[in-house]
């Protein structure tokens, strides 16, 4: 039992509009599992998801490399790419973030399961809240190294 408001699957079906009216209030629903082999579910706002993920930041180091070229890095996801301008750069990590967050879902089982990445599913939870790869650059915070 939680402190939140609970509600049997049954009783969520009769009633869905009054429950989802309670989560667009901000008031987090869980619908209990009907068998012990299921698991709770919790209904949560978007928008008060994306506040309970605001505390996953983004840092972006930024290298310019001997060569002219700039590697972009996210340490907390182990995620790198080198390109010829800083934007490009950019850009591609933002690329390879996004693909990071679908693949990490598309193959959660795994993900869930392997120590040095179960911590990466706060980060992939706000990076699929986004709708626009410009929603994703806004959570980037650059540093540069040079």
């Amino acid at each position: 039992m939680t402190m939140l408001a609970e509600h049997r699957f049954t009783a969520v079906r009769a009633n869905l509009t009054r429950v989802i009216d309670h989560v667009l209030d901000r008031e987090p629903q869980v619908i209990k599992a009907r068998k012990q082999s299921e698991r709770d579910v919790l209904l949560i706002d978007v928008d008060m998801q994306k506040e309970l993920l605001r505390s996953f930041q983004f840092d972006i180091e930024l290298v310019q490399e001997k060569d002219g070229s700039f590697t972009a890095g996210l340490d907390a996801l182990a995620l790198y790419v080198n390109q010829p301008t800083q934007e490009k750069a950019i850009s591609d990590l933002v690329s390879e973030m996004t693909a990071y967050a679908q693949n990490f879902m598309e193959q959660r089982a795994l993900y869930l399961s392997t120590s040095n990445r179960r911590h990466h599913l706060g980060y992939v939870m706000r990076l699929l809240l986004c709708h626009t790869e410009e929603e994703v650059r806004s959570l980037l915070c650059l540093h540069s190294a040079n």
